[in-house]
C-alpha cells in the first residue's frame, strides 16, 4: 500500500498537534501544582501526611509512585534499577523523603524486588497483611506517611534472617558524599 505525501504529512501534523497537546496538558498541571503550593517537600520541612488529600498525593507522585504508596500495589519484577543499585548511601521514602534503608543492608535475593535485610530503626512499621487468604504476609510502610512499600520475609540472609521484599518505585536513593 503506498502512502501519498498529503496523507503522510496529515499524520506527522496530528502526531505534532497530539505531542504539543500533551506537553501544554502537562505544564497546566505542573503550574497548578506549584501555584497551590504542591511541591515535594525537602527532607527538611515538617508535612503533616495523614491531612494530604488523595489529589494532593497524586499531585506529589507518579503514576506508578502513587500506586505503590498509597495503593499498595505492586510493582512487576526486575522493572525497578534500583534492583540492581549497589552504591554506598541511603534508600529514602519517595513520598515523604524519609530516610528507610542503608545501602549496607541491601543483597540480591534474586527476587526481583530492592531487598534489604534489616531496616534503619524506627524508619518503618510492620502490619499484618491477609489480602490473600492463603498466604498471610507481614506489609512494610513508612512510619512517617505511612506509604506501602513492600513486605518482610524470614527467609533472608544473617546476620537478622529477614529480607525486606521493597518496590523500587517506593523507594529513591541518595548516594554518600
Amino acid at each position: 500500500m503506498t502512502v501519498r505525501a498529503d496523507q503522510r504529512n496529515g499524520r506527522e501534523g496530528l502526531a505534532q498537534h497530539m505531542l504539543r497537546r500533551e506537553l501544554l496538558a502537562a505544564l497546566a498541571v505542573a503550574s497548578v501544582a506549584v501555584c497551590s503550593g504542591l511541591q515535594r517537600p525537602a527532607a527538611a520541612e515538617v508535612v503533616d501526611y495523614e491531612t494530604l488529600s488523595d489529589d494532593q498525593w497524586r499531585s506529589l507522585l507518579s503514576p506508578k509512585q502513587y500506586s505503590v504508596l498509597r495503593k499498595a500495589s505492586t510493582e512487576l519484577p526486575f522493572s525497578s534499577p534500583l534492583n540492581k543499585e549497589y552504591g554506598t548511601g541511603t534508600f529514602s521514602c519517595a513520598g515523604c523523603n524519609h530516610d528507610l534503608f542503608s545501602s549496607s543492608a541491601k543483597f540480591d535475593s534474586g527476587t526481583g524486588w530492592p531487598s534489604f535485610f534489616q531496616s534503619i530503626p524506627g524508619t518503618v512499621e510492620e502490619l499484618q497483611d491477609n489480602s490473600i487468604f492463603f498466604l498471610p504476609r507481614t506489609e512494610v510502610r513508612c512510619k512517617v506517611c505511612h506509604g506501602h512499600l513492600g513486605h518482610v520475609f524470614d527467609d533472608g540472609p544473617p546476620p537478622t534472617g529477614l529480607r525486606y521484599c521493597m518496590n523500587g518505585a517506593a523507594l529513591k536513593f541518595t548516594a554518600s558524599a
